[in-house]
């Protein structure tokens, strides 16, 4: 199991703690993160069930926090092409 999954990521820790006083991360539902990155359901849960993408389970149901796959996405580049 991937340790991400285990310990709450910064940014929503920094949001819980800061008392409210900041704004909570964007989350995104499985469908919004399809449509950003214009995949098929299928291909996002095959990196969700292989800890290959951040996510988050809140009572069953898959979320996203936004700052986070932006940040995924941009450690994936290998640099120009």
């Amino acid at each position: 199991m991937n340790s991400a999954r285990l310990h709450s990521p910064p940014l929503l820790v920094q949001a819980l703690n800061s008392g409210g006083a900041g704004p909570l991360p964007e989350l995104l539902t499985l469908s919004e993160v399809c449509a950003f990155l214009k995949v098929k359901r299928s291909y996002i849960y095959s990196l969700t069930s292989t800890d290959r993408i951040p996510f988050r389970k809140f009572g069953g149901t898959l979320r996203f926090v936004k700052a986070e796959l932006l940040l995924w996405l941009d450690r994936g580049r290998g640099g120009p092409r």
